[in-house]
């Protein structure tokens, strides 16, 4: 795995995954919530680049907004699933 800055990891962009749920988690401790959005490939805008000093071939994949909550999450109410047996099917000795 080769690092190539603070926003992109090359190889394995999945080694992200851990920490962020660590910060995440710290982040419900203290009363906070996070909420992680991810975007499309490609590089930052010049003008973001130029505002925050940041070189152009940076890559954006994710970042995870965080403040106190304005509420329950999803308004209160409880999420709601479908059954998992038509979606999900096992195969082989039991």
């Amino acid at each position: 795995m080769s690092v190539g800055s603070p926003l992109t990891v090359h190889g394995n962009e999945q080694v992200t995954d851990i920490p962020g749920k660590t910060v995440w988690t710290a982040f419900c401790a203290e009363g906070l919530g996070a909420n992680v959005q991810h975007y499309q490939k490609g590089g930052l805008s010049p003008k973001v680049c130029a505002e925050w000093s940041l070189p152009p071939n940076w890559d954006l994949k994710a970042q995870m907004a965080f403040g106190t909550p304005a509420g329950p999450p999803r308004g209160g109410f409880e999420k709601q699933f479908a059954p998992i047996e038509p979606r999900v099917r096992v195969f082989g000795k039991s």
